[in-house]
């Protein structure tokens, strides 16, 4: 449902607000000093691209008047303000657990892409653990998240607290978010990480991020209600590669299926769709596949506690034409 233009209103003052207090924070030397001991000097985004045919998808309205702006990095310092989507090792830290363990399997999780050198999208980098660890790996990497619980999409189940709690149920999210965030930033820091995060609409990458030798594409789509839409958005940012890891069906037909439902309560969880369907919304985008794996990785939450089989596909651009 579209907010309403007094909804509108209070939102822009409120960022207004923000912007003000982080401008007068960052006026202060101490500040300054601060930060700048671990934040290097953005680097320009890259030109040698060959020219991308763009697909249009609409632009949500309340996007366009906010303007581009990566993510005021955060100076996180305490464990118990952060939630962490991985289980990390973190420097003068120690082990962290997490919702997904990847350690150790990052090359075979992505595929074994090579992305020394080149420059990195992280869809729904959450806690950063890819991100951080491919920056391991000699790339360049952009963080991106959503900017707010309000962009989550629920299953409409009728008698769940997303709908019957519904301002519960978001500021609950508000808080996860914000939390794995914190969790993004310790790690940041920690690790000397030189990323970007960016925070806005999947449905809606700006083009001033730029173009990415390599976009990931890691276990975010069954999250979203309209995964294609993603994956559009995902295409139109990559002069290369795209990396998709998610749970696929492994089916001959272009099926797609509902994943959350009444009986198993998780409203979260959207569509699985076939390998077969990945192909050719991946053909429809000037995509092609080029690697397809599947391996078993260790998930511990509240709806698993075992090996969950993830497959990751690498598809390479082949339509280069403005």
């Amino acid at each position: 449902m579209a907010e309403s233009v007094d909804a509108l209103k209070e939102r822009l003052a409120y960022l207004e607000q923000t912007i003000e207090s982080l401008k007068k924070w960052e006026r202060r030397s101490w500040f300054k000093r601060t930060f700048n001991r671990w934040i290097p000097p953005r680097k320009p985004v890259s030109t040698h691209y060959a020219p991308i045919r763009q697909i249009e998808t609409k632009v949500e309205d309340k996007d366009k008047a906010v303007p581009f702006a990566y993510a005021t990095p955060r100076m996180v310092t305490d464990l118990t303000q952060c939630c962490f989507y991985h289980t990390v090792d973190l420097p003068t830290v120690g082990t962290v657990k997490g919702h997904w363990d990847l350690r150790g399997r990052i090359g075979e999780y992505l595929g074994r892409i090579d992305v020394a050198g080149r420059r990195v999208l992280d869809l729904g980098t959450a806690s950063g653990f890819l991100t951080f660890e491919m920056e391991k790996q000699g790339a360049h990497v952009v963080s991106f998240d959503a900017d707010s619980s309000e962009r989550f999409a629920f299953l409409p189940m009728h008698s769940h607290d997303s709908v019957t709690k519904r301002e519960e149920w978001y500021a609950l999210h508000e808080g996860v978010l914000n939390t794995t965030k914190n969790s993004y930033w310790l790690s940041h820091r920690l690790h000397n990480s030189s990323a970007q995060a960016y925070y806005g609409n999947v449905y809606n990458l700006p083009g001033e991020l730029g173009m990415f030798d390599v976009v990931v594409v890691a276990q975010i789509l069954i999250h979203l209600r309209d995964p294609i839409m993603a994956l559009t958005q995902a295409a139109n940012r990559s002069a290369r590669h795209l990396v998709i890891a998610e749970g696929m069906i492994d089916s001959p037909e272009a099926d797609m299926r509902l994943c959350g439902s009444m009986k198993n309560g998780i409203p979260y969880a959207w569509f699985k769709l076939s390998t077969t369907l990945y192909r050719e919304v991946l053909e429809m985008l000037g995509f092609r596949i080029i690697r397809q794996t599947t391996a078993s990785y260790s998930c511990s939450d509240s709806q698993h506690d075992n090996q969950i089989p993830i497959t990751t596909i690498i598809a390479e651009r082949v339509q280069t034409t403005a």
